[in-house]
């Protein structure tokens, strides 16, 4: 998985398709605070052969303003980096927006 400020690759047993709205829940584990909720439009998705999983990259397209300074720190900490992602920041799906 890697998040940036404006989209974000994870893996899924579940495909989605291009355009299609997901509501995540993005949370730094090592925290205490509540589940940063965020809004993403998924980009592209693909079957990843050696995994079996989804490959879904999508675009963020609403983060509550009172939280994006602390989604801004959370990145920093994990961000771009593979190994220190799944350590510091996780991503739940709560469901697909029509």
């Amino acid at each position: 998985m890697d998040i940036s400020e404006g989209g974000l690759q994870f893996v899924s047993k579940k495909s989605f398709k291009p355009k299609e709205n997901i509501l995540l829940d993005i949370s730094a584990p090592l925290t205490r605070e509540t589940p940063i909720r965020a809004k993403a439009r998924v980009a592209w998705s693909r079957l990843s052969q050696e995994f079996g999983l989804y490959l879904i990259g999508a675009r963020f397209i609403s983060i509550p303003r009172a939280r994006r300074s602390e989604f801004r720190i959370m990145i920093e900490r994990g961000g771009e980096d593979e190994e220190r992602v799944g350590k510091h920041i996780r991503i739940k799906i709560i469901k697909e927006l029509l």
